[in-house]
């Protein structure tokens, strides 16, 4: 798996630190004017007037992103100073929010990659607390680590390169120490960060792969191998664990596949997690590959089916966050893991198969087959681990394209609450969601005049991701808070909120992480 390539530190403004470059983060105020905090200019070794006036030789302005080397041993300015000294812009302190604050960590990264410093120096920035948000230090630090981090991912396990070749200097960095106040504060900042990043990491990993490289035999045993030693508890269920389940329809979408489909369970229990009476469920989507079955895809654009597997690897980078933050949370995670495949024995069109929970359903479309293999995993996960809320992700719809892109996620759900919770923590982790509509004219569509149910809606009906969800809604049991989360859109491109170039975001790990925080462990 992905890990980040540099330490990092945390050091308050009076300690000594060990760096060849020291980077100033600097915003500028409604009238233009630079802001420097007084701590904050004393950490560089200059004066405030003396910076102000390297600043505006330099012609430094503040703009996100803006960087300037403003001082260096060679410098013919200030020849006197033995590290290099860059100022580096964060933008307009009075629009400050999460998402810019993210975005200045973002733009920094590539500065950093600019400066190719072995030990860099971060100086935190101060004055945020005049701000709208009223943020602090903290609230700074941890938005602008989260774009920073991010940004440094790279998926290149199947480039073959010169080892030599130091074309990307980013990789000399070594070590990042951030300084500021409150250091005891800004390090267990530093920790969550690093937890959480390591699980979209590993969400990014899963779905990068080639399909050759995770096929479901494979893609379970990575996982049982990623959470050995951990405090996860895996089981996995082969085939004829799950044909004992009476899974069927799970077992349906994988039948053609000559790779033996596996649904893998994930069990988190923190120390203190005596008030919760019940766990929290997890349940994603593991097609590995999609080709449609019999309804196939067109060719153009079928590579990027690849991701189908896109919810499975939200839980799984999502599980392994949590245990590294060790969070105080009882959590299940239940991934289906399949490859929907052309062959002699695929399922076909108008075929029968009756689920796990007992219902019967008419497979009209073969290639709206995710929402088989969570309708039997949700309810394996139900009945085996009476969760009090559940919630399952997938790349379920290419109709959430069409609503909401890629800056979105879209949710439904059995509970206002529960709704409203999540779409406030993608709010607060700057990864954006908004709630979709459920109603009995989306059930009725799904009626088949052979089966109880259609996979999917009537012709003429339309609202594609609705129709999915609600079909999904079939298989909530009684009492169970229930939220189910379309990332066909957010897995794939590339909102302002993702801060990668290329491959899978890894959406999912932290609007998750934030919900569980905010509702389970008060």
């Amino acid at each position: 798996m992905t890990e980040l390539s540099f330490k990092i530190d945390v050091k308050d403004y009076d300690e000594n630190w060990d760096n060849d470059t020291t980077i100033v983060g600097v915003f500028f105020d409604k009238k233009k004017n630079l802001v420097f905090g007084d701590r904050q200019v004393e950490a560089t070794g200059f004066d405030k007037k003396e910076l102000k006036k390297l600043a505006e030789y330099h012609d430094f302005k503040g703009e996100a992103g803006q960087l300037k080397l403003v001082s260096s041993p060679f410098s013919a300015v200030v020849a006197d100073k033995k590290r290099k000294l860059y100022l580096l812009g964060l933008g307009d302190l009075s629009k400050a929010s999460v998402s810019l604050m993210e975005q200045a960590g973002d733009k920094a990264w590539g500065s950093l990659k600019a400066v190719a410093s072995k030990k860099a120096s971060f100086i935190l920035p101060l004055g945020l607390e005049t701000t709208p948000g009223s943020y602090s230090q903290s609230d700074f630090f941890e938005a602008f680590l989260f774009g920073l981090t991010l940004k440094s991912y790279s998926f290149d396990t199947y480039k073959t390169k010169d080892k030599k070749d130091d074309e990307d200097k980013a990789e000399k960095l070594e070590s990042l120490t951030f300084v500021g106040a409150e250091k005891k504060t800004l390090k267990a900042v530093a920790s969550d960060v690093q937890s959480i990043v390591s699980g979209v990491f590993t969400t990014r990993d899963f779905c990068n792969e080639p399909p050759n490289e995770l096929r479901p035999h494979l893609y379970a045993k990575a996982i049982k191998a990623l959470f050995k030693g951990t405090n996860v508890k895996v089981t996995l269920l082969n085939e004829k664990k799950l044909k004992d389940l009476k899974a069927n329809l799970f077992l349906s979408v994988g039948q053609a596949s000559d790779s033996e489909s596996h649904a893998v369970i994930l069990e988190y229990k923190g120390k203190n997690t005596k008030s919760q009476k019940q766990p929290i469920a997890f349940v994603g989507k593991g097609v590995t590959f999609d080709t449609g079955g019999n309804n196939i895809k067109p060719s153009n654009g079928m590579g990027e089916m690849k991701m189908d597997m896109g919810g499975s690897a939200v839980v799984v980078g999502l599980m392994r966050a949590l245990d590294a933050r060790k969070a105080n949370v009882h959590a299940v995670g239940i991934v289906g893991l399949v490859e929907n495949m052309v062959a002699g024995n695929a399922s076909r069109p108008s075929d029968v198969v009756k689920a796990m929970s007992g219902k019967t359903v008419e497979i009209n479309n073969t290639d709206a087959e995710g929402r088989l293999v969570l309708a039997d995993a949700m309810w394996h996960v139900q009945t085996k681990y009476k969760p009090s809320h559940m919630v399952d992700l997938a790349t379920l719809t290419g109709a959430v394209i069409h609503a909401l892109g890629g800056e979105y996620a879209a949710v439904f759900s059995n509970s206002d609450e529960m709704a409203s919770s999540i779409v406030y923590a993608g709010e607060q982790a700057n990864e954006p969601a908004w709630r979709m509509p459920l109603c009995e004219g989306y059930s009725e569509s799904l009626k088949s005049d052979t089966a109880d149910l259609s996979n999917i809606a009537k012709s003429g009906t339309g609202a594609g991701s609705a129709t999915a969800a609600s079909f999904l809604k079939e298989f909530v049991q009684e009492g169970v808070n229930w939220t189910h989360i379309d990332i066909a859109g957010t897995t794939m491109m590339k909102g302002k909120w993702a801060h990668v170039d290329k491959g899978a975001t890894g959406y999912g790990v932290r609007i998750l992480d934030r919900y569980v925080r905010n509702e389970f462990e008060k």
